[in-house]
């Protein structure tokens, strides 16, 4: 119901209301008077008789010659009729609230007309509203179904492209995390290699250490059993080196002769030898110098010149650093049937041979360790 209905329909229930109110004040008031009317007429009916009857006697009293008077008289009382017929009918018309009843009623009819004709409009309105509502709700509902189709629709589509967005994102971050993992075992496999690598350099070294203070030891004579020892363990994983090494063990503990001891060997091996003196001077002396001179003043026409020649040649060998062309030239002086003392030339050729092993297998060290130096250098 729209608000002007509702408020018309209050201004009518408040007009009902009054009239309600009025009618019942105007039935207490004439309750009263109502109570009056009914006195009244039985005065009145009793009236009527008694002036009748008064008339009639008066009549009857009143000589017939005074008929002018009685006339008059009755003229009188006729007027006294009407005008108590007046009075009665005054009274019953003042004291009937059947008039005011009566246009109450009519004002309740029409009223009521007025609440019916209102009431259908208010019907009519009400099945307009409820039309439009109905309306209004197969609109809502046509554009929720719209509206949730679109956002389904929307939603779904959404939803697809957010799948396929994190399939590819994860796809991406396995891609990442493989390469990291890859990078990350190629750093373990780099810092494992740098680690190794350092190992290395810092064996090889301590190894290039300990193989200067062997290298010194061949140079001098000395022994050389405590930088071996501590080198040999260094070498198990390295068969050349361990192969090396185990050629020099022999020669460790006691060194091997140096080349200014072979030199002085062979003053000693030449000792040995039956070639007579020159003379003017001893046939050998105590140094190898005397060696030298011998070479120059000595002829080679005989096996005791031939000797001493080779033994020239061995010293002057030794003297430019070659072991083994010494070696080979007291090999020969000893072959000579009156060369030099046998037991003599084979303890030389003994020190001889220990000092050129030695010697090769230094310099299979040395080479060695400057490989595994530059390899961990570079």
């Amino acid at each position: 119901m729209s608000p002007e209905a509702q408020s018309r329909l209050a201004s009518i229930e408040s007009d009902s209301s009054a009239n309600a109110e009025r009618l019942a004040a105007l039935e207490n008031e004439l309750a009263p008077l109502t109570e009056r009317v009914a006195a009244i007429e039985p005065l009145a009916e009793d009236l009527e008789p008694t002036v009748r009857a008064a008339v009639e006697t008066a009549v009857a009293e009143v000589p017939s010659q005074d008929g002018a008077a009685i006339a008059a008289l009755a003229e009188e009382v006729e007027a006294l009729a009407a005008t108590t017929g007046q009075l009665q009918a005054a009274a019953a018309e003042a004291t009937d609230p059947l008039p005011l009843i009566e246009a109450q009623g009519d004002r309740l009819d029409e009223i009521t007309a007025s609440l019916e004709a209102l009431e259908g409009r208010l019907g009519e309105q009400a099945e307009r509203s409820a039309a439009l509502a109905g309306s209004l709700e197969e609109q809502v509902a046509a554009l929720d179904a719209d509206v949730g189709g679109r956002l389904e629709t929307l939603r779904e589509a959404a939803s697809g492209e957010v799948s396929e967005a994190q399939a590819a994102l994860i796809s991406e971050i396995e891609v990442v995390r493989a390469a990291l993992a890859s990078a990350e075992a190629e750093l373990d496999a780099v810092q494992s290699d740098v680690a190794a690598l350092q190992q290395a350099r810092n064996r090889a070294a301590v190894a290039a250490l300990l193989v200067r203070d062997i290298d010194r030891s061949i140079e001098n004579g000395s022994p050389f059993a405590e930088p071996l020892d501590r080198l040999i363990p260094m070498a198990s994983d390295d068969a050349t080196l361990e192969t090396t090494l185990t050629e020099l063990r022999p020669y460790a503990e006691a060194g091997v002769p140096t080349v200014q001891a072979l030199r002085e060997g062979l003053v000693g091996l030449a000792e040995t030898s039956p070639t007579p003196d020159v003379a003017g001077s001893e046939w050998l002396g105590k140094t190898v110098e005397n060696i030298t001179g011998l070479v120059q003043v000595r002829s080679k026409d005989d096996e005791a010149d031939v000797a001493t020649g080779r033994l020239g040649d061995a010293d002057a060998a030794l003297r430019q650093g070659d072991v083994q062309a010494a070696i080979e030239h007291v090999e020969a002086v000893a072959a000579l049937p009156d060369g030099v003392d046998d037991a003599a030339a084979e303890s030389w050729l003994a020190d001889a041979r220990a000092r050129l092993a030695a010697v090769d297998a230094q310099a299979q060290l040395d080479a060695h360790i400057r490989e595994l130096l530059t390899a961990t250098v570079n």
